[in-house]
C-alpha cells in the first residue's frame, strides 16, 4: 500500500537518484518535496477552518455546503480520465456550495522556502506520480491529508474519508507487503536502535508516527526484479556498519524458528516478485484478449454501419426515382391543364363578337337602303337627306343616349350609339360559349365556397384540440401533484421508521450496560431547522417554477393560435386584394382596347361617309382613296355609298 510519504520519496528518487545527490540549486533539495506536500496540507487546513473551499489544479476540489457547512471532496474529471480511475464521491450532493479559491502557489512557495516555479513543478510531479501509481490496478493507496482526511483505494474504487469517519485511519508502516504476501511475513520487522540518529527521509509526515521498528523493504509494483534485489543488497549492506549480525537485528528473539534469516528473506522476496510477474503477465494476456475482442467488436460494428449506410443509400435512391416518376406525372397533368386552358382561350367569348354584330348591322343597313332607293326611284326630285339615329344623339345630354334592351348581354360601352340586340342561337337559347362561361363561373364559386367551409372546419377542429389539450394538461398537473404529495408522505414515514430502528439498534439493544438500555435523551441537532427550512424552500421554489412554466406554456399556445389566425386572415385579404386588382386591371385593358377599336372604326367610317358625299379626304397633303381605308372589323370598301 502506497502512502503520501512513499509518493514523495519516489518523486525525490526520480529527480535526484537513489544516491542522495542534491541539486545544484540550493533552494531545490530532496526536502523540498516534503515541504511542498506539508505546505499544501497547511493551506488546505487554513481554508477548511474558515469553511472556504480550495481547488487543487488538475487533481481535486475541496468544498463545503452552503447551509450545513458539510465538507465535500471531488476528484478532477480530467485527472480521472487521464489515468482511467473511478472515484466514488461519498459526499455527493446537489446543494449549493460555498466560495472556492485556487491553490495559492506563491504562499505554497513561501511555506516550502523555494521559488514559485519549483513549487508548481513539485506539485505537478507529485500528482502525476500518484496517478501513475493508481493506474496500476494492483496498487493500493492511502494518501493522508493531515488534519483533513485520507484518499484511499485503488484504480477501480477510490474514496475520500474525512477525519472521524470509518476508514480514515492510515497504516503506521512506511513499507509493507502487498495483499499477495504471506500472512506469516506481515508481522516481521527489523529493529534499528540507532535509526533515530540517521537522517529522516520523511520529514513532514513521519514525525507524527515515528517509531524504532521498520518492516521489511518496500516492494513497489513498478520496479523490476533487479531493482528490488539491489535495494535488498543495499539495505543488508547497512547492517555490518552497525557491527551486528543479521541474526541480532531480526526480531526480538534470534533463536525463534518462525523468523527468517537473510537468505530466506531474499528467497521470499524473489518468490513474491515471481508471483507478481506471473500476475502481471496474466493481466497482460487478459488485456490483449480484451483488446482483440474490442477490435473484433469495432469491426463488426463497422460492417453493420456500412450495411445500414448502403440500405439507406438504396432507400434514398428508390425514393428519388419514385419522386422523379411522380414529377413526370405531375408535369403531364400540368401540360394537359395548360392545353385545356389554351383551348378555352381560343373559344369565342360573348364579348369578342363585335365583327359579327357589325356585319349584321351593315347587312340590315344595306337592305334598308336598297328598299329606300326602290321607293324613291319614281320620284322626280331627290329626297331630302335621311336622318340617321346617330344625328339625334347629343353626347352632353344623357337623355338622348340609346339605352340597351332588357335582355342585352353586352356592355353599353361596346355600342354607345346603337341599341344592340340579344344574341341567341337558332333554338332561341343563349350561345354555347356563354353557357360554358356561366358554368365555369359557377364552378369557381362552388370551389371557393368549399374551400371556405374546409377552412372553417379546420379552425373549429383546432379549437376543440386546444381545449382538449388544456384539459389534459390540467388533469396531468393534478395527477403529478397528487403523486408528489403521496411520495413525500411515504418518504416521511420511511425516515421516521429508519430513525426509530437506528435508535432501537444503537441504544436499546446493542449496549451491554443494563442502565443504558433505557431511552436516552436525544442530542440536539443544530442543523435540523435549517434542513427543514431548506427542504420547504426547495419545495416552494419547485412549485413556483412549475406554475411559471405552465403559464409560459399557456401563453405560448395562445400566441401561436393568435399568430396562426392573423396569418390566415392576412393571407386571405392579400389574395382577395390581388384578385380584385387583377380583375379591375383586366377590365380596364379590355375597355380601353374596345374603345380604341371603336374610335378607329368611327374615324374610318367618317372618311367613307365624306367620300360618299363627294368630299375629298386628305391626310396632310396626300389624298386618301377608298381602297386605302381599312376598317378594324374588316374591309368595308365594298359597302355602297349614297351619291
Amino acid at each position: 500500500m502506497f502512502r503520501a510519504e512513499d509518493i514523495v520519496k519516489d518523486c525525490a528518487d526520480a529527480t535526484f537518484g537513489d544516491g542522495g545527490v542534491g541539486s545544484t540549486n540550493s533552494n531545490f533539495t530532496r526536502k523540498t518535496y516534503d515541504d511542498v506536500w506539508s505546505g499544501m496540507n497547511v493551506i488546505m487546513r487554513s481554508h477548511t477552518k474558515m469553511h472556504m473551499g480550495v481547488v487543487l489544479p488538475n487533481f481535486a476540489r475541496l468544498t463545503f455546503q452552503k447551509e450545513l457547512k458539510k465538507p465535500m471532496f471531488n476528484m478532477n474529471s480530467n485527472f480521472l480520465k487521464t489515468y482511467s480511475l473511478r472515484f466514488n464521491a461519498r459526499q455527493a450532493t446537489k446543494a449549493p456550495e460555498t466560495a472556492t479559491k485556487d491553490l495559492n502557489f506563491a504562499k505554497l512557495a513561501q511555506l516550502a522556502k523555494c521559488s514559485k516555479d519549483i513549487a508548481k513543478t513539485v506539485y505537478r510531479e507529485l500528482t502525476q506520480r500518484l496517478g501513475d501509481v493508481l493506474k496500476d490496478g494492483n496498487n493500493q493507496v492511502a494518501v493522508a491529508f493531515n488534519g483533513i482526511g485520507v484518499l484511499r483505494g485503488n484504480r477501480f474504487r477510490l474514496q475520500f474519508f474525512f477525519e472521524g469517519e470509518k476508514g480514515a485511519k492510515v497504516p503506521k508502516t512506511t513499507a509493507s507487503f502487498t495483499r499477495d504476501a504471506l500472512d506469516s511475513s506481515k508481522g516481521m520487522a527489523i529493529i534499528m536502535p540507532n535509526a533515530s540518529k540517521g537522517p529522516s527521509s520523511h520529514t513532514g509526515g513521519s514525525a507524527k508516527h515515528s517509531h524504532s521498528a521498520r518492516l521489511l523493504p518496500e516492494i513497489p509494483s513498478a520496479r523490476s526484479v533487479s531493482a528490488r534485489s539491489s535495494s535488498v543488497k543495499n539495505r543488508t549492506q547497512s547492517v555490518p556498519q552497525l557491527h551486528k549480525s543479521i541474526s541480532d537485528v531480526i526480531g526480538t528473539a534470534p533463536r525463534n524458528k518462525n523468523l527468517l534469516d537473510d537468505r530466506q528473506l531474499e528467497q521470499e522476496n524473489l518468490r513474491l516478485m515471481a508471483e507478481r510477474q506471473r500476475a502481471a503477465a496474466k493481466q497482460r494476456r487478459l488485456d490483449e484478449k480484451e483488446f482483440r475482442d474490442e477490435i473484433l467488436q469495432m469491426h463488426k460494428e463497422t460492417i453493420l454501419a456500412d450495411d445500414e449506410r448502403r440500405a439507406k443509400v438504396s432507400k434514398e435512391k428508390a425514393f428519388k426515382d419514385e419522386q422523379v416518376v411522380q414529377g413526370e406525372l405531375a408535369l403531364d397533368r400540368k401540360r394537359e391543364v395548360a392545353a385545356e386552358y389554351l383551348a378555352a382561350q381560343e373559344m369565342h367569348w360573348p364579348f369578342s363578337v363585335e365583327e359579327e354584330v357589325r356585319a349584321e348591322r351593315r347587312g340590315k343597313d344595306q337592305t334598308f337602303r336598297e328598299e329606300l332607293d326602290k321607293q324613291n326611284a319614281g320620284r322626280p326630285q331627290k329626297a331630302a337627306p335621311r336622318q340617321r339615329p346617330e344625328d339625334s344623339v347629343d353626347p352632353k345630354d344623357p337623355n338622348t343616349w340609346f339605352k340597351p334592351s332588357p335582355g342585352n348581354v353586352y356592355p353599353k360601352f361596346l355600342t354607345p350609339s346603337r341599341s344592340p340586340t340579344r344574341i341567341i342561337d337558332e333554338g332561341g337559347q343563349d350561345p354555347l360559349v356563354l353557357r360554358l362561361a356561366y358554368k365555369r363561373y359557377e364552378n369557381t364559386l362552388r370551389k371557393q365556397l368549399g374551400h371556405l367551409k374546409s377552412e372553417t372546419k379546420d379552425i373549429e377542429q383546432r379549437e376543440r384540440q386546444k381545449e382538449q389539450e388544456i384539459a389534459y394538461r390540467a388533469k396531468r398537473r393534478m395527477d403529478i401533484q397528487r403523486e408528489t404529495t403521496e411520495y413525500q408522505r411515504k418518504q416521511v414515514e420511511y425516515r421516521a421508521k429508519q430513525r426509530e430502528r437506528v435508535l432501537r439498534e444503537t441504544h436499546l439493544e446493542t449496549n451491554p450496560d443494563p442502565g443504558r438500555a433505557y431511552p436516552m435523551e436525544q442530542l440536539r441537532d443544530a442543523h435540523r431547522i435549517n434542513r427543514a427550512k431548506a427542504s420547504l424552500r426547495h419545495a416552494l421554489d419547485s412549485q413556483v417554477e412549475m406554475k411559471q412554466e405552465i403559464n409560459n406554456m399557456r401563453s405560448t399556445i395562445e400566441k401561436a393560435e393568435d399568430s396562426y389566425f392573423l396569418g390566415c386572415v392576412q393571407e386571405q385579404l392579400e389574395l382577395d386584394r390581388a384578385h380584385r386588382m387583377n380583375k379591375k386591371t383586366q377590365e380596364q385593358h379590355a375597355m380601353m382596347a374596345t374603345w380604341q377599336r371603336q374610335e378607329q372604326f368611327k374615324k374610318e367610317l367618317n372618311k367613307l361617309e365624306k367620300m360618299r358625299d363627294g368630299i375629298v379626304v386628305r391626310e396632310g397633303s396626300k389624298v386618301v382613296s377608298q381602297d386605302e381605308i381599312q376598317l378594324p372589323g374588316g374591309n368595308d370598301a365594298d359597302d355602297p355609298v349614297d351619291e
